[in-house]
């Protein structure tokens, strides 16, 4: 257990290890030990977990995996098919907490792929990883999850000080200097306000003015009015949709017409299908870009098009590529014991995805994955771009991962 020990000195996360109290440890590493005995001989389906909001998000990710999952059987690894065992968590940190133990047991399974919210990823990931599940999570971006000494944990998704610095960088560029905070109190609003914030003070543009809610809330009412004694240009909503489409459509009733800007939170087909005409000039990052010219990207998007008779959205794709890695890795490997293919992953440089080029770190981080600036007009997702020389100077001032983001990032453990 000195991993476990040494990941809890770094976050003191009581919600953590009362999960794995109630689990017991002993259980999950004796479970480890039979998924990797089983992984050994067992010759049926390859089982993978994959967990979703699907309810709440109501988003293409399900659709995605199963894709990939039909195209690898097509062929077969390993002389094997994969089969998957779906859940929906409902970004429910309890239910989250019962599905991971449920997988846990499951020795037949050697990988889980998804779960959304980084407050829900942060407890599973260690019920995963002591349990010897290789865990590839698609959305989840708190910049802190990958500091704890999980070898089993790998993302595919950048984290929110990537995406904060994509924002900064190009909202400066077109000229806004008035930005408004609005974050969710957790683990994802709270940290990616603190790298927002960063990186704004590298370039010395004052904020404003900072606001925050709990999720679940559906009125903001009182946030609104003090909105009308603020000299801004731009809203930043350090949230994710549905819940941010929600709030951008009732600030519209308000009469606010300023421009709102998000991050990855937003990048996803509810944005448009719930927010509208109110969403219309909105901005965000995301990971995925449907009009890539990369036949890889192009197969993908009409594939699910014909399979599903609508455009794939970032989770379609993350999901697929999720699936895709791992038949990679397994059959580089030429094995399903999810230490070799953990151990084997993070050597894994410039693997190519329908969202792009995949590089992990030794923590499990992707990066240099390339991400795309975008903008809601005529009620269309377009992709902006500006002069690459003009970005590479604002860069320059403000730089990569300092240590003030890192103390930002440090900041958000166990905060609201």
């Amino acid at each position: 257990m000195k991993r476990f020990n040494t990941w809890l000195q770094h976050s003191g996360q009581i919600l953590i290890l009362t999960s794995l109290i109630i689990s017991g440890c002993s259980s999950i590493d004796s479970n480890a030990h039979k998924r990797i005995e089983k992984s050994l001989t067992n010759q049926g389906d390859i089982v993978v977990g994959l967990v979703w909001p699907s309810e709440i998000r109501k988003g293409y990710f399900v659709q995605g995996a199963q894709l990939a999952v039909e195209e690898i059987n097509e062929t077969g690894l390993l002389g094997r098919k994969i089969r998957l065992v779906i859940r929906d968590d409902g970004n429910n940190k309890k239910k989250a907490r019962n599905i991971a133990l449920e997988f846990s047991k499951n020795t037949d399974m050697i990988a889980v792929v998804g779960h959304n919210a980084s407050g829900v990823t942060l407890p599973v990931s260690v019920i995963y990883n002591y349990s010897g599940l290789l865990f590839i999570n698609t959305a989840s971006t708190n910049s802190t999850l990958t500091r704890h000494n999980l070898d089993m944990f790998f993302r595919i998704i950048p984290d929110n000080q990537e995406f904060a610095k994509k924002v900064v960088e190009y909202t400066y560029l077109m000229g806004y200097r008035k930005p408004v905070i609005v974050y969710v109190r957790g683990y994802y609003g709270k940290d990616l306000s603190n790298m927002y914030q960063t990186y704004l003070g590298r370039l010395e543009v004052p904020i404003v003015h900072i606001f925050s809610y709990f999720s679940g809330s559906d009125d903001w009412r009182e946030i609104f009015r003090d909105f009308k004694n603020l000299d801004y240009d731009i809203v930043f909503l350090a949230g994710s949709v549905p819940e941010a489409a929600h709030f951008i459509n009732q600030a519209r009733a308000w009469g606010i017409t300023t421009p709102f800007i998000g991050s990855d939170g937003f990048d996803t087909n509810l944005l448009l299908n719930i927010g509208k005409a109110s969403v219309e000039g909105s901005m965000y990052c995301g990971v995925f870009n449907p009009e890539n010219p990369r036949a890889i990207t192009q197969f993908f998007v009409e594939k699910f098009k014909r399979k599903y008779n609508r455009s794939p959205d970032t989770e379609a794709a993350q999901a697929f590529d999720a699936l895709k890695l791992l038949a990679f890795i397994i059959h580089k490997s030429q094995s399903v014991n999810p230490e070799v293919l953990a151990s084997n992953l993070i050597f894994v440089e410039k693997w190519e995805g329908v969202t792009g080029y995949h590089t992990f770190t030794r923590n499990g981080d992707v990066v240099d994955k390339t991400i795309y600036f975008k903008k809601i007009e005529k009620q269309k997702q377009c992709i902006v771009d500006i002069d690459e020389n003009k970005i590479t100077e604002v860069e320059k001032i403000i730089g990569g991962y300092h240590e003030a983001a890192k103390e930002s990032a440090e900041k958000t453990i166990g905060s609201d």
